[in-house]
C-alpha cells in the first residue's frame, strides 16, 4: 500500500488518463440536453 502512490506518481501515462477522463467528463456535460438528469 505505501508503494501504490509512488507508483502512480510516476507512471508516464498518469497524464493521459487525468486528461482523457477530464475530456470525457467536459463533453458529456456540454452535450446533455436541458431536460436530461443523470444520476
Amino acid at each position: 500500500m505505501c508503494k501504490m502512490p509512488a507508483l502512480v506518481l510516476w507512471n508516464p501515462a498518469l497524464p493521459l488518463v487525468l486528461a482523457t477522463f477530464t475530456f470525457i467528463f467536459l463533453q458529456t456535460f456540454s452535450s446533455q440536453p436541458a431536460g436530461y438528469s443523470y444520476s
